[in-house]
C-alpha cells in the first residue's frame, strides 16, 4: 500500500534529501515554478504520486509475468489511443459525407468499433525492421529496397476474437447474426450481448437504406458487409 508506514518513512527519507540537494545548489531558481510551489510538503506528494508507476516499473523489471502483462497493457493502451484518433479523423469527414449521400454516420462513428490498420510499426521496433517484416510476408526477397516503399499492416482486434467483446453495443446491421444466435446464450457473453440485435439500424444504412441510395452508388453496402464482418467473433 502507498500509505504504508515503511513507505511513508521511505518518501520522508526522499523528500529530505532532495530539499537538502536542492537548497544547497547554486541556482535556486528550481525551487520556483508559477504552478508548484516547492516546498517540503509538494517534494513529499510528488514522492509518494511517483510511487506508484516505480513499483510497476520494478516489478516488470524482476518479474517476467509482469513485465509481459505491462507489455500487453501498454499495448493496448496505445491501441485504444489510436482507435480513439481514428474515430476524431472520420468525424471530420461528417458533413462531407452527409453533403454527397444525405445520411448523417455520426451515430456509427465509435473508438470501440475502430480497427487496427496501422501504417507503421508498433511498440519498439524501428521502421526500416517493420518494413522488411512486411515485405517479407509478402514474399519480397530478403534484400529488398525498401525504404521508398508504403505498407499498411492489418492485426487482430482482441474485441474481434473470444477475449473481448465491446463495450459499446453496435447497429444490428452491422452484426454477424450467425455469430449472434451461436454465443447470445453463452453464461460468460449474456451481459455484454443482452442488447445485440435490439438496436435499429440508423437512417440510411441496413434495413433502413433509403431506395435511392443504391441509385447514387453509395458505399452503404459495402459498409454492411465490412462492419458485419468486423462483428464476427
Amino acid at each position: 500500500m502507498v500509505n504504508d508506514d515503511h513507505n511513508r518513512m521511505i518518501f520522508a527519507k526522499v523528500t529530505s534529501l532532495v530539499w537538502q540537494d536542492l537548497q544547497n545548489m547554486a541556482n535556486s531558481d528550481c525551487l520556483v515554478n508559477c504552478k508548484v510551489k516547492w516546498n517540503k510538503q509538494s517534494l513529499f506528494t510528488f514522492a509518494k504520486e511517483m510511487y506508484h508507476g516505480f513499483k510497476e516499473d520494478w516489478q516488470a523489471q524482476n518479474n517476467a509475468k509482469k513485465k509481459a502483462a505491462k507489455g500487453v497493457n501498454q499495448q493496448n493502451n496505445r491501441h485504444a489511443q489510436c482507435h480513439k484518433e481514428k474515430a476524431d479523423q472520420l468525424m471530420t469527414a461528417c458533413q462531407a459525407y452527409i453533403k454527397k449521400f444525405s445520411v448523417d454516420l455520426v451515430d456509427l462513428v465509435h473508438a470501440d468499433h475502430m480497427s487496427d490498420e496501422a501504417s507503421g510499426p508498433d511498440d519498439d521496433e524501428l521502421e526500416d525492421g517493420w518494413k522488411r517484416r512486411m515485405a517479407e510476408k509478402m514474399g519480397m526477397p530478403a534484400n529488398s529496397q525498401v525504404e521508398n516503399l508504403s505498407f499498411l499492416e492489418v492485426t487482430r482486434s482482441p474485441w474481434r476474437s473470444d477475449k473481448r467483446i465491446p463495450d459499446f453495443t453496435p447497429y444490428t446491421f452491422g452484426i454477424n447474426i450467425e455469430w449472434l444466435e451461436a454465443n447470445k446464450d453463452r453464461l460468460e457473453y449474456q451481459d455484454l450481448l443482452k442488447e445485440w440485435g435490439a438496436w435499429e439500424d440508423p437512417e440510411g444504412f441496413g434495413l433502413k437504406k433509403r431506395e435511392h441510395q443504391d441509385n447514387q452508388g453509395t458505399p452503404n453496402n459495402e459498409v454492411d458487409e465490412d462492419n458485419a464482418r468486423k462483428m464476427e467473433g
